[in-house]
């Protein structure tokens, strides 16, 4: 007759995750809110529209948009 070993169990493995919202962007309380207005509507006021336009997207970069088919598509052939 066998004797039947019992098998250990795995290790336990720990998971550090980190929140998502840790990776959104920190978000502006009501007084920086209050302020950013408030500078947007002087610079509205005291500059001309080329001069504001150029301050408000200073900066920025394109976003890239993928549509819900392009990106199945990917997903597929990847």
């Amino acid at each position: 007759m066998r004797m039947m070993m019992e098998e250990e169990p795995p290790p336990i493995v720990r998971i550090d995750r980190q929140s998502s919202i840790e990776n959104e962007p920190r978000t502006l309380g009501i007084r920086q809110m209050r302020f950013a207005r408030d500078e947007a509507l002087y610079v509205i006021n005291t500059r001309n529209y080329e001069d504001a336009v150029r301050i408000f997207t200073e900066g920025l970069e394109p976003v890239v948009s993928v549509t819900r088919t392009e990106w199945k598509e990917c997903n597929l052939h990847g």
